[in-house]
């Protein structure tokens, strides 16, 4: 009877030592997964910032060359600005 305990035991013991490395496993994928979501994400937003500060840019430049596209331009960033809530 001594036998099946300690076998039971053993195996018990086993399950719980695998259950445990898959665990740190499961969470290692789930971190690196994480990690290359956020390297996209900043990415992201580095190409959606420089296309900000390019298009802010233009509108200077627009605005200051006193050109007919400046009252265009300065139009359609009022349009878009009051569609945003910025204004």
């Amino acid at each position: 009877m001594e036998i099946i305990t300690t076998v039971a035991g053993v195996i018990t013991a086993l399950g719980v030592i695998f259950g445990v490395i898959f665990a740190i496993y499961k969470w290692y994928l789930k971190q690196e997964k994480q990690d290359k979501d956020i390297k996209a994400i900043k990415e992201e937003q580095f190409v959606l910032i420089y296309a900000l500060c390019a298009e802010r840019s233009f509108m200077i430049t627009a605005a200051n060359t006193g050109s007919i596209v400046r009252k265009t331009v300065i139009r359609i960033g009022r349009k878009g600005n009051e569609r945003t809530g910025l204004l």
